[in-house]
């Protein structure tokens, strides 16, 4: 009837009479939550307080007392303890007004005033009807107008709907269908809602998902909220806004947006029909987008994290996990990872948590690539590192003897440097004794004294200059000593090769060293620093390992170190890539066994984490929610799997905020062991369509669990053979699989007949590739996989057809029974 509408244009009628408006929304709503949403726009409160409803009321009501305030409450219903406890606050210069429905048996706690909102009268009907609609003159001949207004019964807001309908559909039509259902006994509210249904089928597919999710507003809001309840860009949200507001299912005043009762009503069991949480997920949106429009946040530092604030730790404890295994199994090889990930997208904070999850017979040494960028040779960087980290491990006392112990070791491998530098050294001292030894030792008297102080001083600075030559070779105390080891030696780097095995022999539990900032550093530097962790350390000595082997985890982006090896070894391109694997990338496959993708940020992850930056949601966004029904089911089905399968289905069943939250957990369950091990078993069927040798293999099932976990924290639930087919690819051809991130909508393409087509526009060196027996059989394995969404879910992309980034793909699509197995 226009009750809301009604009160809005009253209240700003008299907006000069009054201190401050406050206009709140009821529906359904508590009396706390109605309190602190007044307590909010007064200023009295902020998002995070977390007082009690009768500590709200207090403030309000000594607020009403003390100003002259206009409060609006639309839309109560039933009993409201909020308004017996205002009135216990006694009469004042402020006025509170309450909106209800006729049918509603309001208890009001003193006598008020009732103000009747009577329905249109036909010719205020025919009016709307007649200016917002354009009707033709056969149709008011035929009296549809009048039909029309008859079966409007005097609501603003169906009149409105009416109208807009008109502009798209014949009257006739609507006036049958509208007559037929009041001849079957449908009530007015009823006609309102068919009427509803055929203004929603009206708008095309991404209006109804706006509205759908707008449905749970229950306030006013604005073209920001909607961009975050509808998960759409500014400018697409007020292209969406417009239109709904056109077609008057959206109201509209100024700046501010509003979803009618009736219209929510219509869309929240739509809402409901698209998936487990979505009416809970789309709240809990709306809640928070209007809390952070209002909130100015800290200014926050930039530096790497300690603690874990985008569900990273279980990829971390899954990389320490896997560093233990292979400890257990191979203490004698060395092992490289490689943490992948464009700046800023958390590389360092992921090395500080996989330090944290690493058990205590592991020794980290880290090395900051950037600050050393300009020390030559780079190795020398990374020996003084590993030095002093070794000397800050050990006691005062102790660090003494370890620079003796270093000493020693070099004389026993019979360095020659060393060799001729001692033996100079010890021909200088005895020699100074000789010549000055009766002075030294020999000070009786002044005039011997004075005589005695010009050998004194030769023999000291002899001894010194000496000792100076001597560290020079032995220590390496600077890069320009290093430079002349070098220089001066016959073999210096099987030289510096022995001299950091035994330092790394001087570590009491294993050395993982931790090499970040790598993508900061010119080529030359970044390829020479790798080549160094290849050959001085990690293949060792030619005679033996004297320890554990050490372990390195580099962070650097990808990208970076590909374009480092190709522009140093530009001459060999030509000669030694291959089609679809350029130099840079058989460098990093040679270096590297195991990489891991930084996760980007999933929408549930990305949405909790600004809103405890903007502290509108305190408190960890992966702990688990006593509160949340679906997120325990969730999190025991997830327990209670079999199999990765299962995992995956339960996770592609739930919304994209339980499924963040869920993630860490799901990727403990992965790699549980014997999960893992028929995992590994499903994977054999692709042994065919990987490289002919025991590495790739092996690489295969270490690159696929970590493509599997960084894809879950991202809130992808894509099936197994999908997302193993999308890594044989990235492993054997990863500029194809780039390629196909960029242009996924070539799959399709590629996979058939049109083949030919699709690939003339792809890079000149992709095109034989994708036209071969071999990528032909991944592209149309079991029928063709990798569609344009599978795709973008592999390579991390949102997927434009399922913001929530749920796939599903292959057997358990159809319904076959038929397991992959």
């Amino acid at each position: 009837m226009g009750k809301t509408s009604t009160a809005r244009a009253w209240m700003e009628s008299v907006a000069d009479e009054f201190d401050q408006l406050v206009f709140v929304s009821a529906s359904h709503r508590q009396s706390s939550e109605i309190a602190k949403e007044i307590a909010l726009t007064l200023r009295l409160a902020d998002a995070s307080d977390d007082r009690g409803e009768l500590e709200f009321v207090g403030l309000i009501g000594r607020a009403l007392r003390k100003r002259r305030l206009l409060v609006v409450i639309d839309d109560l219903m039933a009993r409201s303890e909020l308004l017996e406890d205002l009135v216990k606050f006694g009469p004042s210069a402020s006025l509170v007004v309450v909106t209800s429905r006729a049918g509603e048996q309001v208890a009001w706690p003193v006598e008020v005033e009732i103000i009747d909102v009577p329905p249109m009268t036909d010719h205020e009907v025919r009016q709307i009807l007649v200016s917002q609609a354009v009707i033709p003159s056969e149709v008011h001949d035929a009296g549809m107008v009048d039909r029309l207004v008859a079966l409007i019964g005097g609501s603003p807001f169906v009149a409105s709907m009416v109208a807009t309908l008109l502009l798209q559909v014949s009257a006739s039509d609507l006036v049958q269908r509208l007559e037929r259902e009041v001849d079957m006994g449908t009530s007015g509210r009823y006609i309102a809602g068919s009427i509803l249904q055929q203004a929603y089928g009206s708008i095309d597919r991404k209006d109804q998902t706006a509205l759908r999710r707008l449905s749970v507003a229950d306030r006013p809001f604005d073209t920001y909220v909607v961009s975050v309840v509808c998960e759409l860009t500014i400018e697409d949200a007020k292209e969406v806004l417009a239109r709904l507001a056109d077609s008057a299912l959206v109201g509209r005043s100024d700046e501010q947006y509003s979803i009618h009762r009736l219209v929510g009503e219509f869309c929240l069991p739509l809402l409901e029909g698209d998936g487990i949480g979505e009416v809970l997920e789309r709240t809990s949106l709306f809640e928070a987008a209007l809390m952070r429009r209002d909130v100015h946040p800290k200014w926050l530092a930039d530096s790497p994290a300690d603690s874990d604030e985008l569900n990273r730790e279980a990829l971390a404890a899954l990389v320490a996990s896997r560093l233990r295994d292979f400890s257990q199994m191979d203490a004698g090889s060395s092992f490289l990872i490689h943490v992948d990930g464009r700046w800023g997208s958390g590389k360092s904070t992921l090395l500080s948590l996989i330090e944290q999850e690493l058990p205590d017979d592991f020794e980290v040494i880290r090395f900051d690539a950037w600050k050393n960028s300009s020390i030559s040779p780079p190795w020398w960087g990374l020996l003084t590192t590993l030095r002093t980290t070794l000397v800050l491990d050990r006691a005062m006392l102790s660090r003494p003897i370890l620079r003796v112990k270093e000493v020693l070791a070099r004389a026993r491998r019979g360095s020659s440097p060393y060799l001729l530098t001692s033996a100079l050294l010890t021909i200088g001292i005895v020699g100074a004794l000789l010549l000055f030894g009766s002075a030294l030792f020999n000070l009786s008297g002044t005039e011997s004294t004075l005589k005695s102080v010009g050998g004194v001083a030769a023999a000291i600075a002899a001894i010194w200059s000496g000792t100076v030559l001597f560290a020079r070779f032995v220590f390496w105390d600077s890069a320009r000593g290093a430079q002349r080891l070098e220089n001066s030696h016959s073999n210096p780097m099987e030289e510096v090769s022995a001299h950091f095995d035994w330092l790394l022999s001087q570590f009491r539990n294993r050395p993982v060293v931790f090499i970040d900032d790598l993508d900061r550093c010119d080529e030359k530097f970044t390829v020479a620093l790798l080549d160094s962790i290849q050959t001085l350390v990690k293949d060792g000595p030619a005679n033996g390992r004297l320890h554990a082997a050490p372990y390195f985890i580099v962070a650097g982006d990808g990208a970076w170190i590909r374009t480092a090896y190709e522009t140093v070894y530009e001459k060999f391109a030509g000669a030694i890539g291959e089609s679809g694997r350029p130099l840079g990338y058989l460098f990093l496959a040679k270096l590297f066994q195991l990489t891991v993708q930084v996760p980007s940020l999933g929408s549930g992850v990305a949405r909790d984490f600004l809103d405890r930056l903007l502290e509108v949601a305190p408190g960890s966004q992966h702990s688990p929610s006593n509160s949340d029904p679906e997120e325990s089911r969730v999190r025991d089905r997830v327990m209670s799997s079999g199999s990765e399968k299962e995992v995956v289905n339960v996770l592609s069943r739930t919304s994209a905020v339980v499924r963040s939250r869920v993630a860490p957990i799901a990727i403990k369950k992965l790699a549980d062991p014997d999960l893992a091990r028929l995992t590994e078993h499903n994977l054999q069927k692709f042994s065919t369509l990987l490289e002919p040798t025991p590495r790739s293999v092996k690489s295969f099932v270490n690159f696929y669990s970590m493509l599997r976990a960084t894809r879950t924290l991202e809130g992808v639930a894509i099936d197994g053979d999908t997302l193993a087919v999308w890594t044989v690819i990235l492993m054997r051809w990863p500029s194809l699989a780039h390629a196909l991130a960029e242009h996924p909508e070539f799959a399709a393409g590629l996979a058939h007949a049109d083949a030919s087509a699709v690939a003339g526009r792809l890079p000149d060196e992709l095109r034989p590739l994708v036209e071969s027996l071999e990528v032909q059989a991944l592209l149309k394995f079991r029928g063709g996989l990798l569609t344009e969404d599978a795709i973008r879910a592999c390579s991390g992309a949102p997927s434009d057809a399922d913001p929530t980034q749920t796939f599903k793909q292959g057997d358990d699509a159809t319904g076959s029974a038929h397991d992959g197995t």
